[in-house]
Protein backbone atom coordinates (compact mmCIF):
# COMPACT_ATOMS: atom_id res chain seq x y z
CA UNK A 1 0.00 0.00 0.00
CA UNK A 2 1.35 3.47 -0.89
CA UNK A 3 2.12 6.08 1.74
CA UNK A 4 -0.80 8.13 0.43
CA UNK A 5 -3.13 5.16 0.79
CA UNK A 6 -1.89 4.51 4.32
CA UNK A 7 -2.41 8.16 5.12
CA UNK A 8 -5.97 8.12 3.80
CA UNK A 9 -6.81 5.06 5.86
CA UNK A 10 -5.21 6.61 8.93
CA UNK A 11 -7.16 9.81 8.39
CA UNK A 12 -10.46 7.99 8.07
CA UNK A 13 -9.70 5.98 11.19
CA UNK A 14 -8.72 9.13 13.06
CA UNK A 15 -11.92 10.81 11.96
CA UNK A 16 -14.03 7.92 13.23
CA UNK A 17 -12.08 7.86 16.50
CA UNK A 18 -12.53 11.57 17.06
CA UNK A 19 -16.18 11.35 16.16
CA UNK A 20 -16.71 8.54 18.61
CA UNK A 21 -14.46 9.36 21.52
CA UNK A 22 -13.82 13.08 21.61
CA UNK A 23 -17.03 14.78 20.51
CA UNK A 24 -18.58 17.04 23.12
CA UNK A 25 -22.30 17.17 23.08
CA UNK A 26 -29.78 11.28 25.97
CA UNK A 27 -34.08 8.95 28.66
CA UNK A 28 -29.96 13.35 22.50
CA UNK A 29 -32.22 12.14 25.43
CA UNK A 30 -31.28 8.85 26.96
CA UNK A 31 -34.32 6.89 28.07
CA UNK A 32 -34.68 4.03 30.49
CA UNK A 33 -34.67 1.41 27.75
CA UNK A 34 -30.94 1.90 27.37
CA UNK A 35 -30.16 1.38 31.04
CA UNK A 36 -29.50 5.06 31.75
CA UNK A 37 -31.77 8.04 31.43
CA UNK A 38 -31.53 11.80 31.19
CA UNK A 39 -31.84 13.23 34.68
CA UNK A 40 -33.21 9.87 35.82
CA UNK A 41 -33.28 9.64 39.60
CA UNK A 42 -33.30 6.51 41.71
CA UNK A 43 -37.01 6.61 42.54
CA UNK A 44 -38.08 6.31 38.90
CA UNK A 45 -35.46 3.64 38.21
CA UNK A 46 -36.65 1.57 41.19
CA UNK A 47 -40.17 1.70 39.73
CA UNK A 48 -38.88 0.33 36.37
CA UNK A 49 -39.73 3.65 34.72
CA UNK A 50 -43.49 3.41 35.41
CA UNK A 51 -43.73 7.11 36.25
CA UNK A 52 -45.78 8.76 33.46
CA UNK A 53 -48.80 9.33 35.74
CA UNK A 54 -46.98 9.61 39.07
CA UNK A 55 -46.48 12.87 40.99
CA UNK A 56 -43.80 14.81 39.17
CA UNK A 57 -40.32 15.82 40.26
CA UNK A 58 -37.32 17.40 38.58
CA UNK A 59 -36.68 14.17 36.67
CA UNK A 60 -40.08 14.63 34.96
CA UNK A 61 -38.24 16.86 32.48
CA UNK A 62 -37.64 13.70 30.44
CA UNK A 63 -40.28 11.31 31.82
CA UNK A 64 -43.40 13.45 31.41
CA UNK A 65 -43.08 17.24 31.09
CA UNK A 66 -46.70 17.64 32.20
CA UNK A 67 -45.98 16.01 35.56
CA UNK A 68 -43.43 18.75 36.26
CA UNK A 69 -46.42 20.96 37.11
CA UNK A 70 -46.75 19.01 40.38
CA UNK A 71 -43.55 20.56 41.74
CA UNK A 72 -44.42 22.82 44.66
CA UNK A 73 -40.94 23.20 46.16
CA UNK A 74 -37.73 23.90 44.33
CA UNK A 75 -35.74 20.64 44.19
CA UNK A 76 -32.39 19.45 42.83
CA UNK A 77 -31.42 15.83 42.10
CA UNK A 78 -27.87 14.54 41.78
CA UNK A 79 -27.51 10.91 40.68
CA UNK A 80 -24.59 8.54 40.21
CA UNK A 81 -25.14 5.19 38.52
CA UNK A 82 -22.84 2.33 37.56
CA UNK A 83 -23.37 -1.06 36.02
CA UNK A 84 -21.94 -4.05 34.22
CA UNK A 85 -23.16 -4.83 30.71
CA UNK A 86 -22.56 -8.46 29.77
CA UNK A 87 -23.11 -9.12 26.07
CA UNK A 88 -22.08 -12.32 24.34
CA UNK A 89 -21.97 -13.46 20.71
CA UNK A 90 -21.15 -16.97 19.58
CA UNK A 91 -21.06 -18.09 15.98
CA UNK A 92 -21.96 -21.73 15.41
CA UNK A 93 -18.91 -23.93 16.02
CA UNK A 94 -16.77 -21.08 17.44
CA UNK A 95 -15.93 -19.69 20.87
CA UNK A 96 -18.09 -17.07 22.55
CA UNK A 97 -17.05 -13.44 22.09
CA UNK A 98 -17.48 -11.13 25.07
CA UNK A 99 -18.86 -7.78 23.88
CA UNK A 100 -19.68 -6.44 27.35
CA UNK A 101 -18.30 -3.46 29.22
CA UNK A 102 -18.90 -1.37 32.32
CA UNK A 103 -21.11 1.71 32.39
CA UNK A 104 -21.16 4.69 34.72
CA UNK A 105 -22.47 8.20 34.64
CA UNK A 106 -23.78 11.23 36.46
CA UNK A 107 -27.18 12.87 36.21
CA UNK A 108 -28.61 16.08 37.48
CA UNK A 109 -32.03 17.71 37.36
CA UNK A 110 -33.52 20.84 38.89
CA UNK A 111 -37.07 22.18 38.93
CA UNK A 112 -38.85 25.10 40.58
CA UNK A 113 -41.92 27.31 40.37
CA UNK A 114 -41.46 30.68 38.78
CA UNK A 115 -41.41 33.53 41.32
CA UNK A 116 -43.82 36.43 41.23
CA UNK A 117 -47.59 36.89 41.27
CA UNK A 118 -49.90 33.89 41.60
CA UNK A 119 -50.60 33.58 37.86
CA UNK A 120 -46.87 33.36 37.16
CA UNK A 121 -46.32 30.86 39.97
CA UNK A 122 -48.58 28.44 38.08
CA UNK A 123 -45.58 27.83 35.78
CA UNK A 124 -42.67 25.49 36.53
CA UNK A 125 -39.33 25.21 34.78
CA UNK A 126 -36.94 22.27 34.78
CA UNK A 127 -33.52 21.35 33.42
CA UNK A 128 -31.89 17.91 33.26
CA UNK A 129 -28.48 16.66 32.12
CA UNK A 130 -26.79 13.28 31.81
CA UNK A 131 -23.00 12.94 31.58
CA UNK A 132 -21.25 9.58 31.07
CA UNK A 133 -18.24 8.91 33.26
CA UNK A 134 -15.90 7.91 30.42
CA UNK A 135 -17.09 9.63 27.22
CA UNK A 136 -18.88 12.87 26.52
CA UNK A 137 -20.21 11.07 23.45
CA UNK A 138 -19.53 7.49 22.40
CA UNK A 139 -20.15 6.49 18.78
CA UNK A 140 -19.13 3.08 17.48
CA UNK A 141 -18.73 2.73 13.71
CA UNK A 142 -17.81 -0.78 12.53
CA UNK A 143 -16.18 -1.00 9.10
CA UNK A 144 -18.38 -3.91 7.96
CA UNK A 145 -22.14 -3.82 7.51
CA UNK A 146 -22.45 -7.36 8.89
CA UNK A 147 -20.51 -6.65 12.09
CA UNK A 148 -22.42 -8.21 15.04
CA UNK A 149 -23.72 -5.34 17.15
CA UNK A 150 -26.36 -4.84 19.85
CA UNK A 151 -28.81 -2.35 18.38
CA UNK A 152 -30.28 -1.27 21.72
CA UNK A 153 -27.25 -1.67 24.00
CA UNK A 154 -24.52 -0.18 21.83
CA UNK A 155 -23.53 3.42 22.47
CA UNK A 156 -27.03 4.62 23.46
CA UNK A 157 -26.21 4.78 27.17
CA UNK A 158 -23.01 6.75 26.73
CA UNK A 159 -23.60 10.28 25.57
CA UNK A 160 -24.04 13.70 27.08
CA UNK A 161 -27.62 14.97 26.94
CA UNK A 162 -29.39 18.14 28.04
CA UNK A 163 -33.12 18.94 28.13
CA UNK A 164 -35.32 21.73 29.41
CA UNK A 165 -39.06 21.89 30.14
CA UNK A 166 -41.75 24.46 30.89
CA UNK A 167 -44.96 23.26 32.58
CA UNK A 168 -48.14 24.91 33.83
CA UNK A 169 -50.85 23.83 36.26
CA UNK A 170 -54.42 24.27 34.99
CA UNK A 171 -57.57 24.09 37.12
CA UNK A 172 -55.51 22.63 40.00
CA UNK A 173 -55.73 19.12 38.47
CA UNK A 174 -54.19 19.26 35.00
CA UNK A 175 -50.50 19.69 34.26
CA UNK A 176 -49.31 20.48 30.73
CA UNK A 177 -45.65 20.68 29.75
CA UNK A 178 -43.44 21.12 26.69
CA UNK A 179 -39.71 20.66 26.38
CA UNK A 180 -36.74 20.28 24.08
CA UNK A 181 -33.70 18.04 24.22
CA UNK A 182 -30.35 18.90 22.68
CA UNK A 183 -28.81 16.31 20.37
CA UNK A 184 -25.12 16.80 19.51
CA UNK A 185 -23.62 15.96 16.13
CA UNK A 186 -20.09 16.40 14.80
CA UNK A 187 -19.19 17.88 11.41
CA UNK A 188 -15.84 16.35 10.42
CA UNK A 189 -14.23 17.79 7.24
CA UNK A 190 -10.94 15.96 6.68
CA UNK A 191 -8.26 16.52 4.03
CA UNK A 192 -5.34 14.15 3.38
CA UNK A 193 -2.60 15.75 1.24
CA UNK A 194 0.63 14.39 -0.21
CA UNK A 195 3.42 16.99 0.08
CA UNK A 196 6.71 15.60 -1.34
CA UNK A 197 10.06 16.55 0.13
CA UNK A 198 9.12 16.47 3.82
CA UNK A 199 11.14 13.34 4.57
CA UNK A 200 10.18 9.70 4.31
CA UNK A 201 7.15 8.80 2.12
CA UNK A 202 5.05 8.44 5.26
CA UNK A 203 6.14 11.90 6.47
CA UNK A 204 4.99 13.40 3.16
CA UNK A 205 1.35 12.70 4.09
CA UNK A 206 -0.37 15.62 5.85
CA UNK A 207 -3.75 15.18 7.54
CA UNK A 208 -5.87 18.28 8.17
CA UNK A 209 -8.75 17.75 10.61
CA UNK A 210 -11.54 20.20 11.41
CA UNK A 211 -14.28 19.62 13.96
CA UNK A 212 -17.50 21.57 14.41
CA UNK A 213 -20.21 20.74 16.93
CA UNK A 214 -23.77 20.92 15.60
CA UNK A 215 -26.74 20.93 17.96
CA UNK A 216 -30.16 19.60 17.00
CA UNK A 217 -33.44 19.85 18.90
CA UNK A 218 -35.99 17.15 19.70
CA UNK A 219 -39.42 17.96 21.07
CA UNK A 220 -41.16 16.58 24.17
CA UNK A 221 -44.74 17.04 25.32
CA UNK A 222 -46.72 15.74 28.26
CA UNK A 223 -50.01 15.92 30.14
CA UNK A 224 -50.89 14.67 33.62
CA UNK A 225 -54.35 14.90 35.11
CA UNK A 226 -55.87 13.86 38.43
CA UNK A 227 -59.23 12.19 37.87
CA UNK A 228 -59.66 11.95 41.64
CA UNK A 229 -57.50 12.15 44.72
CA UNK A 230 -56.69 8.44 44.29
CA UNK A 231 -56.30 8.17 40.47
CA UNK A 232 -54.20 10.06 37.94
CA UNK A 233 -53.48 9.63 34.24
CA UNK A 234 -50.46 10.66 32.22
CA UNK A 235 -49.50 10.97 28.56
CA UNK A 236 -46.11 11.87 27.06
CA UNK A 237 -44.55 12.14 23.61
CA UNK A 238 -40.80 12.14 23.01
CA UNK A 239 -39.31 12.73 19.58
CA UNK A 240 -36.60 10.43 18.22
CA UNK A 241 -32.98 11.31 18.98
CA UNK A 242 -30.10 10.93 16.53
CA UNK A 243 -26.41 11.77 16.79
CA UNK A 244 -24.32 12.01 13.63
CA UNK A 245 -20.68 12.34 12.63
CA UNK A 246 -20.48 13.51 9.05
CA UNK A 247 -18.41 15.50 6.58
CA UNK A 248 -16.20 15.31 3.48
CA UNK A 249 -13.10 13.13 3.62
CA UNK A 250 -10.86 14.11 0.69
CA UNK A 251 -7.55 12.58 -0.34
CA UNK A 252 -5.44 14.86 -2.56
CA UNK A 253 -2.27 14.15 -4.57
CA UNK A 254 -1.43 16.99 -6.90
CA UNK A 255 -4.48 17.63 -9.05
CA UNK A 256 -6.01 14.24 -8.18
CA UNK A 257 -8.71 14.35 -5.47
CA UNK A 258 -10.54 11.28 -4.19
CA UNK A 259 -13.61 11.82 -2.03
CA UNK A 260 -14.81 9.29 0.58
CA UNK A 261 -17.35 11.07 2.78
CA UNK A 262 -17.82 10.21 6.46
CA UNK A 263 -21.45 9.72 7.44
CA UNK A 264 -22.15 7.89 10.71
CA UNK A 265 -25.71 7.85 12.07
CA UNK A 266 -26.25 6.83 15.71
CA UNK A 267 -29.95 6.20 16.45
CA UNK A 268 -30.14 7.01 20.15
CA UNK A 269 -33.87 6.72 20.87
CA UNK A 270 -37.03 6.21 18.81
CA UNK A 271 -40.21 8.26 18.82
CA UNK A 272 -42.04 7.24 22.00
CA UNK A 273 -45.68 7.60 23.01
CA UNK A 274 -46.21 6.80 26.69
CA UNK A 275 -49.43 6.53 28.64
CA UNK A 276 -49.80 5.64 32.29
CA UNK A 277 -52.12 5.38 35.28
CA UNK A 278 -51.28 5.71 38.97
CA UNK A 279 -53.60 4.56 41.76
CA UNK A 280 -53.28 5.33 45.47
CA UNK A 281 -55.63 2.93 47.26
CA UNK A 282 -54.09 3.91 50.58
CA UNK A 283 -52.12 7.04 51.55
CA UNK A 284 -49.12 4.79 52.15
CA UNK A 285 -49.31 2.84 48.84
CA UNK A 286 -49.14 3.90 45.19
CA UNK A 287 -49.23 1.53 42.20
CA UNK A 288 -48.43 2.69 38.66
CA UNK A 289 -48.65 1.10 35.21
CA UNK A 290 -47.20 2.40 31.92
CA UNK A 291 -47.43 1.35 28.28
CA UNK A 292 -44.89 2.87 25.87
CA UNK A 293 -45.08 2.62 22.08
CA UNK A 294 -41.52 2.77 20.69
CA UNK A 295 -41.28 3.40 16.94
CA UNK A 296 -38.20 1.33 16.16
CA UNK A 297 -39.41 0.93 12.55
CA UNK A 298 -37.61 4.24 11.83
CA UNK A 299 -34.27 2.77 12.96
CA UNK A 300 -31.26 3.30 10.71
CA UNK A 301 -27.86 1.66 11.12
CA UNK A 302 -24.63 3.42 12.00
CA UNK A 303 -23.98 3.73 8.25
CA UNK A 304 -27.30 5.59 7.79
CA UNK A 305 -29.02 2.69 6.03
CA UNK A 306 -32.33 0.95 6.68
CA UNK A 307 -31.67 -2.69 7.64
CA UNK A 308 -33.34 -5.44 5.63
CA UNK A 309 -35.61 -6.55 7.17
CA UNK A 310 -36.27 -3.44 9.22
CA UNK A 311 -37.00 -3.22 12.93
CA UNK A 312 -40.57 -3.30 14.25
CA UNK A 313 -42.55 -0.95 16.47
CA UNK A 314 -43.06 -2.43 19.94
CA UNK A 315 -45.06 -1.69 23.09
CA UNK A 316 -43.11 -1.80 26.36
CA UNK A 317 -45.05 -2.46 29.57
CA UNK A 318 -43.85 -1.25 32.99
CA UNK A 319 -45.29 -1.51 36.50
CA UNK A 320 -44.15 -0.11 39.82
CA UNK A 321 -45.24 0.00 43.46
CA UNK A 322 -44.19 2.40 46.22
CA UNK A 323 -44.98 1.47 49.84
CA UNK A 324 -44.24 3.74 52.80
CA UNK A 325 -43.17 1.57 55.71
CA UNK A 326 -42.84 4.81 57.68
CA UNK A 327 -43.85 8.34 56.67
CA UNK A 328 -40.19 9.00 55.82
CA UNK A 329 -39.18 5.52 54.54
CA UNK A 330 -40.32 4.20 51.14
CA UNK A 331 -39.83 0.73 49.66
CA UNK A 332 -40.14 0.43 45.87
CA UNK A 333 -40.40 -2.38 43.33
CA UNK A 334 -40.73 -2.46 39.57
CA UNK A 335 -41.03 -4.78 36.60
CA UNK A 336 -41.01 -4.20 32.85
CA UNK A 337 -41.30 -6.34 29.76
CA UNK A 338 -39.75 -5.01 26.55
CA UNK A 339 -40.25 -7.15 23.42
CA UNK A 340 -37.39 -6.94 20.96
CA UNK A 341 -37.92 -4.89 17.80
CA UNK A 342 -35.17 -6.82 15.97
CA UNK A 343 -36.47 -9.41 13.45
CA UNK A 344 -34.93 -12.85 12.95
CA UNK A 345 -31.46 -12.35 11.52
CA UNK A 346 -31.45 -14.80 8.61
CA UNK A 347 -29.99 -12.36 6.08
CA UNK A 348 -26.91 -10.17 5.71
CA UNK A 349 -27.24 -8.14 8.94
CA UNK A 350 -26.30 -9.35 12.41
CA UNK A 351 -28.28 -7.08 14.73
CA UNK A 352 -28.24 -8.56 18.21
CA UNK A 353 -31.12 -8.29 20.66
CA UNK A 354 -33.80 -10.33 22.41
CA UNK A 355 -36.91 -9.59 24.44
CA UNK A 356 -35.99 -8.55 27.95
CA UNK A 357 -37.37 -8.60 31.48
CA UNK A 358 -36.51 -5.60 33.65
CA UNK A 359 -36.50 -6.06 37.43
CA UNK A 360 -35.90 -3.25 39.89
CA UNK A 361 -36.07 -2.40 43.58
CA UNK A 362 -35.09 0.49 45.79
CA UNK A 363 -35.36 2.41 49.04
CA UNK A 364 -35.94 6.05 49.83
CA UNK A 365 -35.44 7.96 53.07
CA UNK A 366 -36.73 11.53 53.42
CA UNK A 367 -34.70 13.38 56.04
CA UNK A 368 -37.01 16.37 55.63
CA UNK A 369 -40.05 14.40 56.76
CA UNK A 370 -37.99 13.05 59.65
CA UNK A 371 -37.25 16.66 60.67
CA UNK A 372 -33.48 16.29 60.15
CA UNK A 373 -32.52 18.18 56.94
CA UNK A 374 -34.10 19.30 53.63
CA UNK A 375 -32.62 16.26 51.88
CA UNK A 376 -33.95 12.96 50.49
CA UNK A 377 -31.80 9.89 49.81
CA UNK A 378 -32.80 7.22 47.29
CA UNK A 379 -31.07 4.10 45.99
CA UNK A 380 -31.95 1.39 43.47
CA UNK A 381 -30.76 -1.76 41.78
CA UNK A 382 -32.01 -2.86 38.36
CA UNK A 383 -31.41 -5.74 36.00
CA UNK A 384 -32.16 -6.14 32.30
CA UNK A 385 -32.29 -9.86 31.53
CA UNK A 386 -32.22 -10.63 27.81
CA UNK A 387 -33.42 -13.89 26.41
CA UNK A 388 -31.20 -15.97 24.11
CA UNK A 389 -31.28 -14.88 20.49
CA UNK A 390 -30.69 -17.63 17.93
CA UNK A 391 -30.35 -17.28 14.17
CA UNK A 392 -29.70 -19.63 11.25
CA UNK A 393 -28.63 -17.92 8.03
CA UNK A 394 -30.60 -18.40 4.83
CA UNK A 395 -28.21 -18.81 1.90
CA UNK A 396 -30.80 -17.36 -0.45
CA UNK A 397 -30.51 -14.03 1.43
CA UNK A 398 -26.70 -13.87 1.38
CA UNK A 399 -24.72 -12.50 -1.52
CA UNK A 400 -21.59 -13.92 -3.17
CA UNK A 401 -18.56 -12.32 -1.53
CA UNK A 402 -16.28 -13.03 -4.56
CA UNK A 403 -18.27 -13.41 -7.81
CA UNK A 404 -15.05 -13.81 -9.81
CA UNK A 405 -14.19 -17.06 -8.02
CA UNK A 406 -15.66 -20.45 -8.83
CA UNK A 407 -18.56 -21.38 -6.59
CA UNK A 408 -20.32 -19.22 -4.03
CA UNK A 409 -18.17 -17.48 -1.42
CA UNK A 410 -19.84 -16.65 1.92
CA UNK A 411 -17.97 -14.38 4.32
CA UNK A 412 -20.86 -13.16 6.50
CA UNK A 413 -19.72 -12.77 10.11
CA UNK A 414 -22.87 -14.51 11.38
CA UNK A 415 -22.78 -17.49 8.99
CA UNK A 416 -23.93 -20.28 9.35
CA UNK A 417 -25.74 -19.12 12.49
CA UNK A 418 -25.18 -17.65 15.95
CA UNK A 419 -26.42 -17.20 19.50
CA UNK A 420 -26.42 -13.97 21.49
CA UNK A 421 -27.15 -13.24 25.15
CA UNK A 422 -27.17 -10.17 27.35
CA UNK A 423 -27.45 -9.00 30.96
CA UNK A 424 -27.27 -5.49 32.40
CA UNK A 425 -26.95 -5.09 36.17
CA UNK A 426 -27.08 -1.52 37.41
CA UNK A 427 -27.21 0.38 40.69
CA UNK A 428 -27.45 4.03 41.54
CA UNK A 429 -28.00 6.59 44.28
CA UNK A 430 -29.72 9.97 44.20
CA UNK A 431 -29.32 12.87 46.62
CA UNK A 432 -32.24 15.30 46.38
CA UNK A 433 -32.03 18.72 48.01
CA UNK A 434 -35.13 20.81 48.60
CA UNK A 435 -34.36 24.39 47.57
CA UNK A 436 -37.36 26.05 49.23
CA UNK A 437 -39.93 25.53 51.93
CA UNK A 438 -43.46 24.31 51.14
CA UNK A 439 -45.96 27.04 50.43
CA UNK A 440 -47.89 28.02 53.52
CA UNK A 441 -51.58 27.05 53.27
CA UNK A 442 -53.77 29.91 52.24
CA UNK A 443 -55.72 31.48 55.12
CA UNK A 444 -58.69 33.75 54.94
CA UNK A 445 -58.23 37.34 56.04
CA UNK A 446 -59.77 38.02 59.46
CA UNK A 447 -63.21 39.56 59.22
CA UNK A 448 -63.46 43.18 60.22
CA UNK A 449 -65.34 43.73 63.51
CA UNK A 450 -68.99 44.49 63.01
CA UNK A 451 -70.15 48.00 63.78
CA UNK A 452 -72.19 48.26 67.00
CA UNK A 453 -75.91 48.33 66.40
CA UNK A 454 -77.51 51.75 66.59
CA UNK A 455 -80.57 52.11 68.82
CA UNK A 456 -83.79 52.63 66.93
CA UNK A 457 -85.47 56.01 67.18
CA UNK A 458 -88.55 56.08 69.42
Amino acid sequence: MSALGRGARAARGAAALLAGGLALGARGVAFAGSGAALGEEARGAALAGAVTARPGEASSVADNPGALADVERGIFHFTFHAGALGLGFQRTGEERLDLGRTLAGFGGAVAARLPGPEWLRAFRVGLAVNVPASHALRLEAPSRLDEPSFALYGSRAERTAVAGTLAVKLFDRIGVGIGVALTPSLYTPTLVRYVPGRGTPAENVVVDLERQLHIGLAAMFGVKTELADEVSLGFAYRQEMVTRAFGPNDTQAGTLVVNDDIDFHDFLAPDELATGVAVTPDPMVTVSLDAVLARWSRYRTIHDATPRPGLSDVVNVRAGAEIFALPELAVRFGYGFEPTPVPEQTGATNLLDASRHVWSAGLGYDLDRAGLAPVRLDAYVRGHVLGTQRADKNLAELGDASPSLHGRQIDNLGYPGFEATGLLVQAGVTVSVYLSEPDAPATEAPAEPAEPAQPEAP
